[in-house]
Order: C-alpha cells, then sequence, then structure tokens
C-alpha cells in the first residue's frame, strides 16, 4: 500500500513539475494557476514526448529518474512562483480518496492480458520493434496510452503502477471539474451546467478502473479537451489565444494518438484556426512542437505497420518488406465480425455473409439493448439533475460563446465520426 502512494505522489509530481515547465517555456507569466489544469497538461506532454524517446530507446526506468534530475536542475535554475498556483485542499483530498478506493479496489481491464501488458513489457524493454504488429496486430495501433504506462512504471512494480496512471487521469479529470464548479467567474459561469452535466455522466458511468483499457481514458481526455475549449478559446479578447491554441491542440492530438478512432477530432482545431485564423500565428516556432508529434506518430506507425494511420490500407506503404495488407485487412475484418456482434449469432451464415447488408443488426442490439438502455437512463438522469441543480434564465451572449461555432463543429465530428464507424 505504501508503494503504491509513494507512486502515486511521485508521477503526480513529475507531470506537475513537466507541465510548470512547458508552460514557462511558451509563456513569459503564469499562463495557468490550477493545480490539476498544470498536472493535467504535463500529464499529455509526457505522453507525446515518451512516444518520441521510444522510436530511440526503451522507455525503462533510467527514462523516469532522469526526468526527476531534469526537473529538479530546472527549478533550480529557473526562479519560479508556487505561490500563485491554486489548489482547492478539500477537493484535492476528496478526488483522491476516490481515486485510491478504485485504485486499490478495482481489477485490472480484460485487455491486459489480451495485449497491453505484453506491448508495455515490450515498451520497456526495447525501442520500436520494425514491423511489430507481425507479433500481434493490435500491437500496430500503438496506443499512447500504453506508452504512458510503460513511461510511468518501475520494472518491480510494473503491474501496480499500470493502474496508478490510470488513477491518475481519473484524479484529474474530477480535480479539474469539481475545482471549477467551485470557481465565480463571469466568463465560465455560463458553462457551469455543461461542465457538472459532465462530471456526472463519468462518476455514474467511467470511475471504473477495471474498464480503462484505452477507451475511457481517451473520452476523460476528449471531456477535458471540450472543458479547455469553453474556459480558454471562446474567449476571443484573450492575449494569450496562440498559447492557448497550441496546448489545446496538443490535448486534441494526444486523443487520437490514443485512438485511431478519434481521427475526425482534429478538425476541431483545423476549424478553429480558420475562424481565427488573423489571431493565430501558426508560423510561429512554438508550433513547431505540434509538427514533431504529428511527425513522430506517423514515423511510428511506419516502422511498426509500414501504414501511415494503422490500420487504414489506404495509408500503407506497399514497397515497404515489413508491410502486410493480408495481416491487416484480417485484423479488420476479424474486428468487424466481433463488433457486430458474430459470436452471439446462432443462425446459419458464416461470419463473412453475417457483417455484410445489415444482417447482424437485430444480432447486435439483442446483444446491447440492455447497454443502450443503461447508457440513455444515465443521459435522461444528469439532464434532470442538471436541470434541477442550476436555474436557466441566463442565456449565452454571443460575445461570450460562439455558440454557432461550437455546435457546427461538433456536427461535422459527430458526422464524419459516424460515417467512419
Amino acid at each position: 500500500m505504501s508503494l503504491i502512494l509513494f507512486h502515486f505522489f511521485l508521477f503526480l509530481s513529475v507531470i506537475f513539475l513537466n507541465g510548470i515547465i512547458f508552460l514557462n517555456q511558451i509563456s513569459k507569466k503564469i499562463l495557468i494557476t490550477n493545480f490539476f489544469e498544470i498536472s493535467f497538461i504535463g500529464l499529455i506532454l509526457s505522453l507525446c514526448i515518451a512516444k518520441i524517446l521510444n522510436i530511440f530507446i526503451p522507455l525503462n526506468d533510467i527514462l523516469l529518474y532522469l526526468n526527476i534530475l531534469f526537473v529538479v536542475i530546472y527549478l533550480f535554475i529557473k526562479k519560479i512562483n508556487f505561490k500563485k498556483i491554486k489548489i482547492d485542499k478539500l477537493i484535492f483530498l476528496t478526488v483522491l480518496l476516490i481515486s485510491l478506493i478504485n485504485i486499490f479496489g478495482s481489477n485490472f481491464s480484460d485487455d491486459l492480458d489480451h495485449y497491453h501488458y505484453s506491448y508495455i513489457l515490450n515498451t520497456d524493454k526495447t525501442n520500436y520493434i520494425w514491423g511489430l504488429n507481425y507479433l500481434h496486430p493490435l500491437y500496430g495501433t500503438s496506443s499512447i496510452w500504453l506508452i504512458g504506462q510503460s513511461y510511468f512504471n518501475f520494472d518491480f512494480s510494473r503491474l501496480q503502477d499500470i493502474h496508478i496512471l490510470n488513477g491518475l487521469i481519473l484524479f484529474l479529470f474530477l480535480g479539474i471539474f469539481l475545482s471549477q464548479l467551485r470557481i465565480k467567474n463571469k466568463l465560465t459561469n455560463i458553462f457551469q451546467p455543461i461542465f457538472f452535466s459532465i462530471l456526472i455522466f463519468v462518476l455514474l458511468k467511467y470511475t471504473r478502473l477495471k474498464e480503462f483499457g484505452i477507451d475511457r481514458p481517451a473520452y476523460l481526455i476528449l471531456f477535458i479537451s471540450f472543458y479547455f475549449y469553453l474556459k480558454y478559446l471562446n474567449n476571443y479578447k484573450s492575449n494569450e489565444i496562440n498559447n492557448h491554441f497550441l496546448i489545446f491542440s496538443i490535448i486534441i492530438l494526444s486523443i487520437f494518438f490514443i485512438k485511431v478512432i478519434f481521427i475526425f477530432l482534429l478538425l476541431f482545431p483545423l476549424l478553429y484556426f480558420y475562424k481565427n485564423y488573423k489571431k493565430i500565428d501558426i508560423l510561429n516556432k512554438k508550433y513547431m512542437l505540434l509538427f514533431i508529434f504529428l511527425f513522430s506518430y506517423f514515423i511510428n506507425n511506419i516502422l511498426i505497420s509500414g501504414c501511415l494511420i494503422y490500420p487504414l490500407t489506404i495509408s500503407c506503404i506497399e514497397y515497404l518488406p515489413w508491410t502486410n495488407l493480408d495481416i491487416i485487412n484480417q485484423f479488420k475484418n476479424s474486428n468487424e465480425i466481433f463488433n457486430k456482434s458474430f459470436p452471439s449469432y446462432e443462425g446459419l451464415l458464416i461470419s463473412n455473409e453475417y457483417i455484410k447488408n445489415f444482417n447482424w443488426i437485430s444480432t447486435w442490439f439483442v446483444r446491447h439493448k440492455i447497454e443502450l438502455l443503461e447508457f440513455i437512463i444515465t443521459i435522461i438522469l444528469v439532464i434532470i439533475l442538471s436541470f434541477v441543480s442550476f436555474k436557466y434564465k441566463k442565456k449565452l451572449k454571443s460575445n461570450s460563446f460562439d455558440l454557432y461555432f461550437f455546435n457546427k463543429a461538433l456536427l461535422i465530428i459527430l458526422f464524419f465520426s459516424i460515417l467512419f464507424f
């Protein structure tokens, strides 16, 4: 128990200080003062950098020790005013208790035995293995969340540390949203019902760490990205729009790096830039960081599978000797068969016939109807709680929130995501 507590606070300290250093480098003043937000930004940055490092070297214990040494030296050289960092002690203790209860009381994800642990172990021991998807088709997805679980662990306590990182993202999410709900701010008060609804939804649906494979962390980061947009980027008068847009774009990229199905989220920063290109200096050298992260993602994918975006065959480079379209197509086909609930089918059709022409709909619905019902009931309950908890007398002002842009961007993303699905 003491070891888990020590590692939890150690990893939290590392990501917090990484966030402080990053924010200090991109801005001349204190850009963000909330402890949970700073730590979240530090976590996302750490994941992206770890993915780059793994191209060249294993993510073993030495890197974490070096990270700790780096932040200590940086803080010794640079004078940072930590007094401006805001942290609500009551919220900190509350979310810490919730997170630790989940860490100690939850089993591991079912996918840990499937491929997660072996991927993390490989990443701890080696740099990127060319043609890695030959060993397991799911290795080709190369989720940045698994990269992060490899970076934030010690070899002697690897299994426990995997759970700690899942607990940390839950801790940061709860801390961010609870802190915001306690703040009275003219710019963000209007969004309190939205923040409250997201918080209640997550508390009802997404707090069991056993379900934290790579999907749940991606959704939690997605919710935080909406929070970040509403709090920072909708304020067009902000002098820090360039820095806020950079951070928002890195957050969106990280969601895509966790799971490729979120690819259409990349439209959000693109649409925002299109609407505000006069205020955003895209040629600023700070934005090189975005291109470095994106370039490293494509390089990683090519090394592992021969594809720019795995497993989209249209993005694969066939003349590379480790590119195998047969393996990729079999992987896609087996996923489609499983996701359309063929294991629950009791008819006479073979798998390839079953997935065609919507033959799968009835079986899929029977298999998932309870989950769908629970999801709908949860949404209805969240809406009712939000209406009961807030008085909806204030109307959105056009100068405080571009509702048209926000809705249009979400609808475009939703439309393309449904087509992709």
